[in-house]
């Protein structure tokens, strides 16, 4: 996903975020001078993201979103499963926001004071929560839709094994 143009000209964090979503030509809404708004087209659906400038904490913050209802009989199992999945993840975290009916997966990026990140690093940043959520979407729609446990939906969120034992 690396960005095949200048991006020296770019000192905020939020203009990296336009320009990206410009170049993969993701439907975007540039809400203000520190906030945008993106929609982007996952593996299982199309994710919202908001990327945000905190001005008095100095981090770039991350909300990737995907709709997930939830019958009130499921619930133990869907935070039985939110709670493992967070448990296994270094960067950024899910929860799920039941009044709005979302998933949502929070990251940031600590920005030092008169320091832009580097645009690879929201790059990456985008990129890892896109992940997570193509990664953990199906986990939690069994969660919340199957018929098994929380063993059942985390078993499909293992990575394939790879090579010969």
């Amino acid at each position: 996903m690396a960005l095949s143009f200048d991006t020296d000209a770019f000192t905020h964090p939020i203009d990296v975020v336009e320009s990206l979503a410009e170049h993969r030509q993701w439907n975007f809404d540039r809400i203000g001078d520190d906030r945008i708004a993106l929609e982007v087209e996952g593996r299982w659906q199309v994710y919202s993201l908001s990327v945000v400038t905190g001005r008095h904490d100095r981090v770039l913050r991350l909300a990737s979103s995907f709709t997930l209802e939830a019958p009130r009989e499921r619930r133990v199992c869907l935070f039985e499963v939110l709670n493992a999945v967070n448990d296994g993840l270094w960067l950024g975290a899910f929860a799920w926001w039941e009044a709005e009916g979302l998933m949502v997966h929070r990251t940031g990026l600590p920005v030092g004071e008169g320091a832009a990140p580097e645009p690879a690093q929201i790059e990456r940043l985008l990129q890892g929560s896109l992940e997570a959520a193509d990664r953990f979407y199906p986990v939690f729609q069994v969660a919340a839709w199957g018929a098994g446990d929380a063993a059942d939906a985390l078993a499909l969120s293992l990575p394939a094994a790879v090579g010969t034992a």
